[in-house]
């Protein structure tokens, strides 16, 4: 039973670019107990660890809308849970586009995703830092807006629906057919 050592450290190479290298140590003992050496091994786990970020990318973000998806979403909830215990404002928009069945029914499917990215662009670029966009799933949208009164929560959904209203009525948006 020794005791082994482990850490990550991140190096810069000759030329550049970064490794990720995982440090293992183990010392070596004489036989009354003291160190008189180690056995250190140093491993390349720099695509490993890129491996990680996009399963940990894909379990937390959709991948049509690169929004947070529904698991990231009530993570996020969760976490503002003592923000509202304590009595701050909170906002909750759940957004679901009508007529969307339509647009996959009548212009197929690769057109009904060209849309949802789109509104997906359009919800995830025209807030805060601290508010969160999601794809809950399907066709189903919603915007976590901390510190936002109805009021504000309201003023906002309506210029953002405006804004993507002109959007697609000046044929900015890669609507059907497009």
């Amino acid at each position: 039973g020794e005791i082994s050592i482990e850490e990550e450290i991140e190096i810069e190479c000759f030329d550049g670019t970064h490794k990720i290298i995982l440090n293992s140590s183990l010392p070596l003992r004489r036989s009354d107990g003291s160190i008189s050496g180690a056995i250190i091994v140093n491993q390349d786990i720099t695509e490993r660890k890129q491996a990680e970020g996009q399963i940990r990318h894909l379990a937390f973000y959709d991948t049509l809308t690169q929004l947070p998806n529904r698991l990231q979403f009530l993570e996020e909830m969760a976490a503002s849970e003592a923000s509202i215990a304590r009595g701050d404002k909170f906002a909750v928009l759940c957004i679901d586009p009508d007529h969307f069945k339509t647009v996959n029914d009548q212009f197929g499917h690769a057109a009904g995703d060209r849309l949802l990215a789109a509104f997906g662009e359009l919800l995830g670029t025209h807030n805060r830092k601290s508010d969160v966009a999601c794809r809950y799933g399907g066709e189903e949208f919603c915007l976590l807006m901390p510190r936002t009164a109805a009021v504000a929560a309201r003023r906002k959904t309506l210029a953002m629906l405006k804004q993507w209203s002109a959007q697609c009525e000046d044929g900015a948006q890669p609507l059907p057919g497009a």
